[in-house]
């Protein structure tokens, strides 16, 4: 009876954690509206409690420069994603490309070399049997001219069965790594257009409060204090 009890209450704790590890999943989930929520709270309410109309004027810069940066994040992550180099460094591109008043005269040479091109060819030898050959003879020479004819044609079929399924396996490469290429662009495009919305919104909410707390200090103030 103790064992079965251990027992039960072993697996009620393992639930219980399954549970609580889940609970923490979901609530962590929209990370997004917490953060916003947060900061909202934390700009009013340190308005509130500080207040008067200057705090709500600060409060509310603050809130739009917050909201200002997430645009900012969101222009430097869809460059990330596309390869782009950063604001920064397209600054600093820019700044070391200043024309020079004397500038630098760069000499040099160049050497070519030529390189020789390979060529594969295959020459088989032709039996002659002659002007004065018998019939026997031109026979037996028509047959090895066609025998070799045959092995030639042999050789040349395998050679490009060869050559015809390298090129299908490439051509199946090729088709694969566009394949994965096509994908990559496609979940950097839906990861730019849609995995960035909630962020965006999370500025517009912070702008949209901020533009309201600076332009409405006074009245804000009176409304949090009565």
């Amino acid at each position: 009876m103790l064992d079965q009890i251990k027992q039960f209450l072993f697996q009620e704790i393992k639930a219980l954690q399954r549970w609580t590890y889940s609970l923490f999943r979901w609530l962590a989930e929209p990370r997004i509206f917490w953060l916003t929520t947060l900061v909202l709270f934390l700009a009013v309410g340190g308005a509130a409690w500080q207040g008067g109309e200057a705090a709500h004027r600060i409060a509310g810069l603050v809130l739009q420069l917050l909201g200002i940066a997430t645009v900012v994040w969101e222009i430097r992550q869809t460059r990330t994603l596309f390869g782009r180099p950063s604001i920064l460094g397209l600054a600093y591109n820019w700044l070391i490309q200043f024309p020079r008043y004397r500038p630098k005269v760069i000499s040099g040479t160049a050497t070519v070399h030529g390189g020789g091109v390979g060529l594969r060819a295959r020459g088989g030898g032709w039996s002659n049997a002659g002007s004065g050959a018998t019939v026997e003879k031109r026979i037996d020479t028509l047959e090895k001219n066609v025998e070799r004819l045959r092995k030639q044609l042999g050789e040349t079929e395998q050679e490009l069965r060869k050559q015809i399924k390298a090129q299908a396996s490439a051509l199946n490469e090729e088709k694969e790594t566009r394949a994965k290429e096509d994908k990559a662009i496609r979940d950097v495009l839906e990861d730019t257009e849609t995995g960035g919305l909630r962020v965006s919104l999370m500025g517009v909410i912070w702008v949209l409060v901020g533009i309201i707390m600076s332009t409405i200090p006074s009245e804000l103030s009176q409304l949090l204090t009565h």
